[in-house]
């Protein structure tokens, strides 16, 4: 706690401080959200002594604070700002995990809670239209996850946003920005484009205070826009290992389109990270490399019952690795396939604050279909925007 309470402390100095210096103007806000229920009952079916064991289990009701952005922007001049952004995430490890019972995934309530940096950024509006950003960066490498859109729209994040092989990226670097506008015929054609130089991020779920890692990646993402239908589209490549040898590619295409109360908005993404390495089980020890080719998409409907108030968001998304581990590389031979289909409903209490009432259906295994897991999960959720 003391390192959180450190990290908090310094942040607020810096803010206030700069908010202090001539002309500056601060301002404060935050995006806060809880969950009143979150309970997940299904079977799962788990390897016990080399044989495949099926187990029907509900687990215990979940109810707690599950994460907080807060908010410091500093107007330092009318061509800079400093923009600051502490996470605060409580990490229950409620979402029911491949190859384990329904509610064996649980971390002890004393390791729950991190403190990171969402972002932290220098922001310097230069000549020809360019801005111009450093520090820790959230990269508009997807919306779903980059734009936090997944955050805004529903409780959880899903399968492909939680993914760090697909959408989920966080990392240190500089942000290149410039809006170009296309003339096709009478009309011009907005395509907002970042350009990406990162230096790697060496822990997917948060942000140190520094890398000094040698991972490198130059990421490039544009979104034109015709009529009512945005186009979205992502590609990086770099080096993945800290040696700075094998090669990494990820890629991002994507559509949004809004007519009157209804919108869709789907994403597909994938990547190659070459020389993987896995080990072979059993005597002598064997060490095998391969191209880890992970995919995913989702899907998502929403209808605007009553606008400002009350909506409904319908989503389907599907990811798939080509090795038997979520987090790490494990046998090639054996893929992991996560289907997943959910329902939100969205209702805005007061202005800024929204209750969401959402449920998901999983079914997720390996291609072995030794390990499978099937659940359904209701969420009740409350978001607050300050």
């Amino acid at each position: 706690m003391i390192k959180y309470r450190v990290l908090l402390a310094t942040v607020l100095v810096a803010t206030v401080a700069a908010g202090g210096a001539v002309g500056a103007q601060l301002s404060f806000g935050g995006d806060l959200k809880l969950h009143l229920f979150d309970m997940s009952t299904g079977s799962s079916t788990v390897m016990e002594v080399g044989s495949p064991v099926k187990y029907d289990t509900t687990d215990r009701w979940d109810m707690g604070f599950e994460r907080a952005y807060l908010y410091f922007v500093v107007q330092i001049t009318d061509q800079m700002s400093l923009d600051i952004e502490p996470e605060l995430a409580a990490r229950s490890g409620a979402t029911p995990e491949l190859g384990l019972r329904i509610g064996a995934q649980r971390v002890p309530n004393e390791t729950n809670l991190r403190v990171a940096f969402n972002a932290a950024k220098l922001t310097l509006a230069v000549p020809w239209g360019l801005q111009v950003s450093g520090g820790i960066l959230r990269p508009l490498f997807t919306e779903d996850y980059g734009d936090m859109k997944a955050f805004q729209e529903t409780n959880r994040y899903n399968k492909t946003g939680a993914n760090h092989w697909l959408q989920a990226w966080h990392d240190m670097g500089i942000e290149l920005y410039k809006p170009f506008e296309l003339k096709l015929g009478e009309k011009y054609v907005s395509i907002p484009t970042y350009l990406y130089l990162l230096n790697g991020a060496p822990d997917y779920i948060a942000i140190p205070a520094s890398d000094n890692n040698s991972n490198k990646m130059v990421m490039l993402h544009a979104a034109p826009e015709f009529w009512k239908v945005r186009v979205m589209g992502s590609y990086g490549f770099g080096k993945w290992d800290d040696q700075g040898k094998y090669n990494v590619t990820r890629y991002a295409v994507g559509l949004n389109a809004e007519f009157g109360p209804v919108w869709l908005r789907a994403e597909y993404m994938g990547g190659r990270w070459e020389n993987e390495t896995w080990q072979r089980p059993g005597t002598p020890l064997v060490i095998d490399t391969f191209a880890a080719k992970p995919f995913g998409y989702y899907a998502k409907l929403g209808v605007n019952i009553v606008p400002d108030r009350l909506r409904f968001i319908l989503g389907y998304d599907y990811a798939e690795h080509n090795f038997n581990q979520f987090l790490s590389v494990g046998d090639p031979a054996v893929k992991q396939q996560y289907t997943t289909v959910s329902g939100t409903v969205g209702w805005t209490v007061v202005t800024g604050s929204s209750v969401m009432l959402g449920v998901e259906k999983a079914m997720w295994k390996t291609s072995d279909e030794n390990v499978k897991l099937d659940y359904v999960r209701p969420t009740l959720g409350w978001r607050t925007v300050f």
